[in-house]
C-alpha cells in the first residue's frame, strides 16, 4: 500500500524524536543540552570545520599578539569526539593513585617548597585541577579511564568553536573571566569556578587554571613559514593559559608551547578526550 507524503514525514517525525539527542547531534550538527550526553562529564563536539591558528590580519601583530607557530590561520576538519567539562581534578587523581599504586610527586627540584601535605592532601583541594603532571602520567591516567588525550586540534576546537573565538568567550579580551595572573592567585582554583572561561560548547577553563597536555607533538601547521629547528617530535603541545601567566596572550586557544613528555610543572594539568561512536 502506498503511503501518501503526509504520512510519511507524520511517520518520520515520530522515529526522528524517538532517536538519542546524541544522534541527532551527529546527524544535524545541533548542540545538545549535557543531560543528554552518554558519557558522564563530557561534551560531545560536533563534527565539522573549524578555523584553528591565528594570523596578523585576524589577531594582532604576529611575535606579539600571537605565536609564529601559529600560523597560518586556516580551516580544519575534525570528526565528532568528546571532551571532558572539566580538567581532571585532585579528587579524580587521587583514585588512579590508589589503583596505580603511584604517587604525586610535586615539584621534583623544589620539593620542600610544595610539599603534599599543602598542595595535594588536603581534601579541600579535591575539586582543584590536578598539576605537577608529566604527559606520560596524564596518557596513563585517560588510558585508564578508558579515554584518550585530545590532539591540539580537537582541544582547540572545543575551547574556541568553529568560528575562531580569540578567547573561550568571545574574541574581547576580559580581564578577570578566566583564573589568569592579572589578579596575581597564589595557586590554581576549583574546576568551574569562573563562569565566564567557558567555550561556546559549555567547556570549562580552557582559557586558566592550568595549560594541558595533548596527544599531538610539535609541528608545524601545513604553509608555516618558519624554519629555525624549533618542531620536532619528541615533545608534546600544551594549550590554554594558567594561574601564573596573563590571559590575553597565554590564555587564547591558538596559543601552542611544548614540553618533554617527562617534565612536569605547577601549571601543567590535562584533560581526556573519546572517539564519538
Amino acid at each position: 500500500m502506498l503511503i501518501n507524503r503526509k504520512e510519511w514525514i507524520h511517520k518520520f517525525k515520530a522515529i526522528f524524536l524517538l532517536l538519542p539527542p546524541a544522534w541527532i547531534l551527529l546527524t544535524t550538527g545541533a548542540v545538545v543540552l549535557s543531560e543528554s550526553r552518554p558519557y558522564e562529564g563530557m561534551i560531545l563536539i560536533p563534527a565539522g570545520k573549524f578555523i584553528i591558528g591565528s594570523d596578523s590580519a585576524m589577531d594582532g601583530k604576529r611575535g606579539e599578539d600571537f605565536g609564529v607557530d601559529e600560523e597560518p590561520r586556516h580551516k580544519l576538519h575534525l570528526n565528532a569526539f568528546y571532551i571532558d567539562q572539566y580538567e581532571v581534578t585532585i579528587g579524580e587523581y587521587k583514585e588512579y593513585l590508589k589503583v596505580s599504586g603511584k604517587e604525586w610527586l610535586g615539584d621534583i627540584n623544589f620539593p620542600e617548597e610544595f610539599p603534599p601535605e599543602i598542595y595535594f592532601n588536603p581534601p579541600d583541594l579535591n575539586r582543584h585541577p590536578a598539576n605537577y603532571i608529566s604527559w606520560y602520567d596524564a596518557d596513563d591516567y585517560c588510558r585508564w579511564k578508558g579515554k584518550r588525550l585530545p590532539t591540539e586540534f580537537e582541544w582547540e576546537k572545543a575551547a574556541r568553536g568553529a568560528e575562531g573565538r580569540r578567547w573561550p568567550w568571545g574574541n574581547q579580551y576580559e580581564p578577570g573571566n578566566a583564573h589568569t595572573s592579572e589578579k596575581f592567585p597564589a595557586w590554581t582554583a576549583p574546576v568551574g569556578s569562573h563562569p565566564e572561561d567557558k567555550s561556546v560548547y559549555g567547556v570549562y577553563d580552557s582559557a586558566g587554571n592550568v595549560s594541558e597536555w595533548t596527544s599531538s607533538h610539535y609541528l608545524s601547521y601545513q604553509g608555516n613559514t618558519v624554519s629555525d629547528g624549533r618542531y620536532k617530535k619528541g615533545v608534546y603541545v600544551l594549550k590554554g593559559g594558567s594561574f601564573l601567566e596573563p590571559g590575553k596572550i597565554f590564555g587564547r586557544p591558538a596559543r601552542r608551547f611544548a614540553s618533554r613528555p617527562d617534565y612536569s610543572h605547577r601549571t601543567y594539568g590535562f584533560r581526556c578526550a573519546k572517539d564519538a561512536d
